[in-house]
């Protein structure tokens, strides 16, 4: 169980660096579980009655594209710590993060079993390429070390989802994540936006250890599907 004390946040909100590291790994959000979970109750931007209209996200219409700095910080999932189904929206979580990077301004709605499973079945669904070409996940090939495959993937002003399961002593629980790499002036980034949590030098070996099975999917030039996206992010409320 998540455990507020041990993962401090500074003045802002954001989650400092303090704490153990790898507990804070494998505590992370995960999809594919099988078990009942206890979601927050409806809220009122679950109301889809709308017809979806072009442009649009959840009535947020796309604006000036954001960078990283303005996407983050908080403003994936700024209600993480509400309940159980802000902890299991990874893939909605990296969904929204492209959003914002694309310039809608949306948050993610929190995870719900029986509408939004095909979001953690398939973390892709939310995008599409040039000409409605499908995006598809790369596995890292046999005899390729896991961090020199993603240094080849990882190239300046490309945007990485990566999806993996998490190394598990109990082969009965599958457990699984994805967040987002780039490449920036100081190296390879990775970037949790379920959480809000980067990944830096060493700290990117220490997470990879805990990483299992590996896919990589370009998300540099894709587009959000937003009829989807109504369904799994809210406006931002100004």
């Amino acid at each position: 169980m998540w455990e507020e004390s041990k993962h401090p946040r500074d003045s802002d909100g954001k989650f400092t660096n303090k704490g153990n590291e790898q507990d804070s790994i494998r505590e992370f959000a995960s999809f594919g579980k099988k078990k009942k979970l206890n979601f927050v109750r409806p809220l009122e931007s679950y109301d889809r009655s709308y017809q979806h209209k072009k442009g649009y996200i959840a009535g947020a219409p796309k604006g000036k594209p954001m960078t990283h700095e303005e996407a983050d910080s908080g403003r994936v999932n700024p209600k993480y710590n509400i309940s159980v189904g802000y902890k299991n929206n990874c893939a909605i979580c990296v969904a929204t993060y492209i959003a914002r990077r694309l310039g809608y301004d949306v948050e993610a709605l929190p995870y719900n079993e029986k509408t939004m499973r095909g979001y953690a079945e398939d973390p892709l669904m939310f995008y599409e390429g040039e000409g409605n070409n499908v995006i598809v996940f790369e596995k890292v090939p046999k005899g390729t070390k896991t961090l020199d495959f993603l240094k080849q993937r990882c190239q300046y002003n490309k945007i990485l989802v990566l999806s993996f399961e998490w190394n598990k002593d109990s082969k009965k629980e599958r457990t699984g994540h994805v967040i987002v790499a780039e490449k920036t002036n100081n190296g390879i980034c990775l970037y949790d936006p379920q959480n809000n949590r980067t990944y830096m030098g060493k700290k990117i070996s220490q997470y990879l250890f805990a990483v299992k099975s590996l896919r990589v999917a370009d998300l540099t030039n894709v587009r959000i599907n937003e009829k989807i996206a109504d369904k799994s992010m809210r406006a931002v409320k100004k």
